[in-house]
C-alpha cells in the first residue's frame, strides 16, 4: 500500500523486500527499510545509491511487516518519494512448498488457506504436488502450479527446511543476525531454528502470521 508515491516506482517482497526505481526524477535514491515491531518501526537496513532505473533488494527471506521509504534530494534537501506499507489485502501471494510428504503439504495448504482468509488476499501454491492438492482442495478458492510466475505476485515465501549454517551470522559471537535493533533472528530464511519444530510448524515459524 503506498502511502506516497511521487515517482514511478514499484515495490514488492517476493524473496526479499524490493525496490524497482523506473523514474529520472532524481540519478541516485536513498531506500530505507523498517520493520514494524508492535508500537514503532525500527530502521533496519539502508542503501544509499540507488540508481535510477535500478533496483535493489534486501535479502531477508521470512514474512515481515515491511515498510519502505525511498528519499530522493531536491535543492540540496531530501524529498520522500515513495512511502509504501506492506498490505497483502486483495494482493497475489505466493507459497512454494518443498517436502517430500503430501501429508506435510497438505498441512500446510490448510494453514495458507486461512492465512489467505485472515488477510483477504489471494494465494498461488507451488507443489510438486500441486494436481493431487487441486483435486483434494478443489472447492477452495486457490491455485495450485508446478512453478510459480513471481512476476505477477506482490509476495514470494519459500516453505522448507532452509539450511541454516550457510544462511546466518555471528554478530558479537552469538550466532545470530541482530540488524540494526535488538531483536534477534536465528537465519535470514527462517527467524528461529527449526531443529525442535515438526515440519508442520515451519510454515508458521516462516510466515509468522497473527
Amino acid at each position: 500500500m503506498y502511502l506516497v508515491k511521487k515517482i514511478n516506482a514499484e515495490c514488492s517482497f517476493n524473496y526479499g523486500p524490493r525496490v524497482d526505481v523506473l523514474d529520472q526524477f532524481h540519478y541516485s535514491y536513498l531506500v530505507e527499510f523498517y520493520e514494524n515491531l508492535g508500537d514503532d518501526w525500527s530502521l533496519v537496513h539502508s542503501w544509499f545509491d540507488l540508481k535510477a532505473f535500478h533496483y535493489y533488494v534486501y535479502r531477508r527471506y521470512f514474512r515481515t511487516r515491511w515498510k519502505i521509504k525511498v528519499w530522493a534530494w531536491e535543492n540540496d534537501e531530501p524529498v520522500l518519494v515513495v512511502e509504501h506499507l506492506y498490505c497483502e489485502e486483495n494482493k497475489n501471494i505466493g507459497f512454494e512448498f518443498e517436502h517430500n510428504s503430501y501429508k506435510v503439504q497438505k498441512k500446510w495448504t490448510e494453514k495458507a488457506l486461512k492465512f489467505k482468509d485472515r488477510n483477504r488476499c489471494q494465494i498461488i501454491i507451488s507443489s510438486k504436488f500441486y494436481k493431487k492438492l487441486s483435486e483434494d482442495f478443489c472447492d477452495e478458492k486457490v491455485i495450485f502450479v508446478e512453478n510459480l510466475d513471481r512476476d505477477s505476485l506482490y509476495a514470494t515465501y519459500e516453505i522448507k527446511r532452509h539450511d541454516i549454517q550457510s544462511n546466518t551470522e555471528n554478530w558479537w559471537e552469538s550466532d545470530l543476525i541482530y540488524e540494526a535493533h535488538s531483536k534477534a533472528y536465528k537465519s535470514w530464511y527462517i527467524p528461529v531454528d527449526w531443529v525442535t519444530l515438526s515440519s508442520e510448524d515451519i510454515f508458521d515459524a516462516i510466515i509468522g502470521d497473527e
